[in-house]
């Protein structure tokens, strides 16, 4: 596939353009400049899949999706490496932009949320393991990140104490009962065990309550909320 890909072209041209990526972060504080150059590359390569598997009906599918792909793909890195970046003053996008992680992830999952949509136009022989990576996985992806952000804000304000402290910190966020009904820096059986009792017995459907997985405190899901992200417990 390499080799065709080389000999086709796209990819040289994808692979010339990506290394403007170094100029553009010098240049622009715009996040879609900056995450263009792997939306373009992504596409391509998805695209030429459809030419090495003789499907050209998929052709311009693929390259849409490849698009949103890369720009999801880079937005996620953005997110896992921020700390990291800030730490020794490397370039990120998102602190570069002023762009908080939780406008990443919106992004993110209404770029996941398009590659699914879009998935529906391919025409596909066996789908079965390109659905589990491209729509569940990528899908998945976005939720595990907004989880360990949220889990991460809370474990911010309780780290290194066996207690919470008996003011209510300035930092917690708006409308969450204060002190919580668990301790800070608890193990994972003291997280699984209230999740099950509450997710699964069926208090989370009529009130609200916290998701012991992620330490969000959550309204009840008959009035709206999100399922799947208090019910899957894999992720947690």
């Amino acid at each position: 596939m390499a080799r065709r890909l080389r000999s086709d072209g796209p990819a040289d041209d994808e692979h010339r353009r990506r290394h403007g990526q170094a100029e553009i972060e010098t240049t622009s504080t715009d996040l879609d400049a900056l995450t263009e150059p792997t939306a373009q590359a992504c596409a391509a390569v998805f695209a030429s899949s459809a030419d090495l598997a003789q499907a050209p009906a998929n052709r311009d599918v693929l390259a849409d999706i490849g698009a949103d792909y890369g720009r999801l793909a880079h937005l996620l890195d953005a997110v896992d490496d921020r700390l990291a970046d800030d730490a020794v003053g490397a370039f990120n996008p998102l602190t570069a932009t002023g762009t908080s992680d939780e406008l990443a992830l919106a992004g993110s999952t209404m770029l996941a949320a398009r590659v699914a949509h879009r998935y529906r136009d391919l025409a596909l022989h066996d789908d079965r393991l390109l659905r589990a990576l491209l729509v569940d996985g990528v899908a998945q992806a976005v939720r595990r990140r907004r989880r360990a952000g949220e889990r991460a804000r809370i474990e911010a304000i309780g780290s290194g104490l066996q207690t919470w402290p008996p003011q209510q910190p300035l930092d917690w966020p708006e409308g969450w009962p204060y002190p919580p009904p668990f301790p800070p820096n608890r193990s994972w059986y003291q997280r699984i065990l209230p999740f099950s009792g509450v997710t699964f017995c069926g208090p989370a459907l009529c009130t609200t309550h916290w998701n012991h997985c992620t330490d969000k405190y959550r309204s009840p899901l008959c009035d709206g909320s999100d399922c799947c992200d208090c019910c899957d417990c894999c992720d947690c």
